[in-house]
């Protein structure tokens, strides 16, 4: 087997080439969290679910973050985060359906803006109370 070796001017040139090349070996600086838009079906607060999202909120033991500002090195990281803290959200009793969606919007010479739009439903629970009445009458036995 053959090696060949490549003088330090030819490896500038390479990739100058490259560089040269529009599409070739583009690689994206990251992805950035930019905004959180909340679409929920009842009571719930928007901030109650982001209490879910940042792991901040449970002492930043259990998972990733999601949070605006916070940055992702590739797709997988974002992709692993996102199906992290939407199993986090579909966990909560409070919550009859959740999904977070994510739309990436390419940034040249910055990492790529991340937009989640985070769709819940809150449950109805009925919990039937009884009525205790008093009645101070000594013939009310």
């Amino acid at each position: 087997m053959k090696l060949f070796r490549l003088s330090p001017l030819q490896a500038a040139l390479a990739v100058a080439s490259l560089a040269a090349c529009p599409g070739a070996a583009q690689e994206s600086a990251g992805y950035e969290i930019t905004e959180i838009r909340h679409h929920i079906e009842g009571i719930t607060r928007p901030w109650a679910i982001d209490r879910v999202l940042d792991r901040s909120w449970t002492g930043g033991k259990d998972g990733f973050d999601l949070r605006v500002g916070i940055r992702f090195a590739s797709r997988q990281e974002l992709d692993a985060a996102v199906k992290d803290r939407t199993q986090l959200l579909i966990n909560q009793r409070a919550l009859e359906t959740a999904r977070i969606e994510v739309a990436v919007e390419p940034r040249p010479g910055l990492p790529d803006a991340v937009g989640l739009d985070v769709y819940t439903k809150d449950t109805w629970n009925l919990i039937a109370l009884p009525y205790l009445k008093y009645d101070s009458t000594p013939d009310s036995c």
